[in-house]
């Protein structure tokens, strides 16, 4: 291209470039096609925007209640893992119930060895409770605290009197059924004074579930237990 038709080229690119300012400059700015374009874009930016804002609003509330199912979830579990504690113990069809009774207690050994003694001996004449397992404890309330909150409490266990009141207090035990339906259902029921034991002894039943059968042959037989001990003191 010679210097002419350079120059010729340039004039006629600004000769547009004017023509085209001033017909922008003179008309109306949604009738341009560039504005229209730009005020579509800005449109489009702006519905974009709306969009992701109503999408993160949607998020943020469907989290809101996903957030409380886990929590419901979490709670109807823990519920149901409680009550499933208190589940009765099965037994086999047409058979008589005939269990294994779970006994703690913080006794030293001559007088956790004198309470087994005078227990099996009151045994004999018992049919609904086959055998009593004792196991010792040494922090006996933290471990009934742990044992009731994950479902494996003992049945019964041995305290002190002012002990077996605490536990009442703080929800830990039952009374014990009723011998007779004219009956009160003990709170606790008095293993004897401080002789034979170093200070009086009572036993308590914690919070398991068993038949009622169960409930008052435990009953009946630490009764028993209680009587049997007073008159072995007098002999």
């Amino acid at each position: 291209m010679s210097e002419y038709e350079r120059l010729l080229h340039e004039r006629r690119h600004t000769h547009d470039a004017k023509r085209e300012a001033r017909r922008l400059k003179g008309a109306p700015a949604s009738v341009h096609p560039w504005i229209e374009v730009a005020h579509s874009k800005r449109a489009r930016e702006q519905e974009d925007h709306a969009e992701v804002s109503e999408v993160l609003t949607h998020r943020s509330r469907t989290g809101r209640r996903v957030t409380r199912l886990l929590v419901g979830l979490i709670v109807a579990t823990g519920i149901a893992l409680f009550a499933a504690s208190f589940t009765p113990r099965d037994t086999p069809a047409g058979a008589p119930e005939r269990l294994q009774v779970t006994l703690w207690h913080s006794l030293a050994a001559p007088e956790a060895t004198l309470l087994q003694e005078y227990t099996h001996q009151h045994m004999s004449d018992e049919e609904t409770i086959e055998s009593i397992e004792f196991i010792a404890r040494n922090d006996l309330e933290q471990a009934l605290r742990v044992a009731l909150l994950r479902g494996h409490a003992p049945d019964v266990a041995i305290v002190t009197a002012s002990a077996a009141s605490h536990f009442a207090s703080v929800g830990m035990t039952q009374p014990f059924a009723p011998l007779r339906t004219d009956e009160g259902a003990p709170s606790y029921i008095t293993l004897g004074d401080a002789i034979p034991w170093t200070e009086a002894l009572v036993a308590v039943r914690l919070r398991t579930q068993l038949s009622r059968e169960t409930d008052v042959a435990l009953t009946r037989l630490f009764s028993g237990l209680a009587v049997r001990i007073a008159e072995s003191l007098h002999r």
